[in-house]
């Protein structure tokens, strides 16, 4: 993920935002995204918050108020996202006020957001209770508390991946990533059991195991995320933390090795489940046919032997019709585990012609 940026002009909110548009290629401003999607950089949040605490005078000014209270919603839902800390006021607007410089009463506050995230970046408030719930939309919109996420005193990293272990049995019985996040909800801290969380949490899952279907070699590669770097740029555009941290990167690493695991696993039962079945087919014409038969063998088997009698683990894997030999398919070595046997087959489908 490239995250170098070419260094920001700070001398109005306007500025900012142009240039931070352009930087990403959006020419014609917000587009609707939830604003963790635009993945402010470290230094591009630094110099947010100088931007802010520099221009709090004009936070109200005709001329700049919708662009300042549109940077000053981006800066709250990026602080949360990278800083959030409970034990420090971390549900208080004075815990990011603070850091600038300002104290807005609650009417004021209703403008700014109301300006920024609803008027200038096109996201909604949310409601709860009744109300509108403005910096609970704020957070919102920030995704994941980094903090928290990296923390083992936390559950987020823990239902990530039990999500992960039962991803594919979810499917299979026709569940929603978000009701297995649901399973473990217990974990999280009191403040991120409801559905936004685990919508978050169930996005990150969906993409992790999507990126391993597509790519089963990440599987292989010590640093995963630097190959999708190379070969699917942007792939980090919708995980709701930030990946420019050097940590996040290494946790995002152990997700993605992860979900390759469970990847394999998954193509591995389905080559077991299909081990040693045959299927059948008629080829060629009405005067000159031929049945053709699909042997499908797992890519190993343990195999039940008398290993007294066995005078070498080399065999030579043979294909009969009945008493008849019907095609040879090379040297395979086993290997003794426990009482049993157990061999690797070097091919999992070989075709066979019938003569009977």
């Amino acid at each position: 993920m490239d995250t170098t940026r070419q260094p920001m002009t700070i001398d109005s909110p306007i500025a900012w935002l142009h240039q931070f548009h352009l930087v990403r290629v959006l020419l014609k401003g917000p587009v609707g995204k939830p604003l963790y999607s635009y993945h402010v950089t470290s230094e591009e949040y630094l110099k947010l918050q100088d931007l802010l605490k520099q221009q709090s005078k004009n936070a109200f000014n005709p001329a700049y108020k919708k662009a300042w209270a549109a940077c000053f919603c981006l800066y709250i839902a990026e602080t949360f996202r990278r800083a959030y800390d409970a034990g420090e006021g971390g549900w208080a607007w004075a815990r990011f006020e603070r850091k600038i410089g300002c104290s807005f009463n609650p009417q004021q506050h209703g403008e700014l957001v109301e300006l920024g995230l609803v008027g200038y970046w096109k996201r909604p408030i949310r409601i709860r209770s009744t109300k509108k719930d403005l910096l609970g939309s704020l957070f919102l919109e920030g995704g994941l508390p980094w903090p928290l996420v990296q923390s083992d005193s936390h559950g987020f990293g823990r239902a990530v991946r039990r999500g992960m272990n039962y991803y594919y049995q979810a499917q299979s019985s026709g569940q929603t990533t978000a009701s297995t996040i649901a399973t473990c909800e217990e974990y999280l801290p009191q403040s991120f059991r409801n559905l936004e969380t685990r919508q978050l949490l169930a996005g990150i899952v969906d993409q992790l195991m999507s990126i391993a279907e597509k790519y089963p070699q990440l599987n292989d590669k010590l640093d995963p995320a630097a190959y999708l770097d190379e070969h699917l740029p942007e792939w980090y555009l919708d995980f709701p933390i930030p990946l420019d941290n050097e940590n996040a990167r290494s946790l995002i690493n152990d997700w993605l090795k992860d979900a390759g695991k469970r990847r394999q696993e998954r193509q591995e039962a389905i080559e077991n489940d299909q081990g040693f079945t045959c299927s059948h087919q008629l080829v060629g014409d009405l005067e000159n046919w031929n049945i053709q038969t699909s042997v499908v063998l797992p890519k190993r088997a343990n195999l039940t032997v008398d290993l007294s009698n066995l005078a070498s683990t080399r065999f030579e894997v043979a294909y009969f019709e009945g008493e008849q030999l019907l095609a040879r398919a090379g040297i395979v070595y086993g290997e003794i585990v426990g009482n049993e046997l157990m061999v690797r087959f070097p091919n999992s489908v070989v075709r066979l012609i019938r003569r009977e």
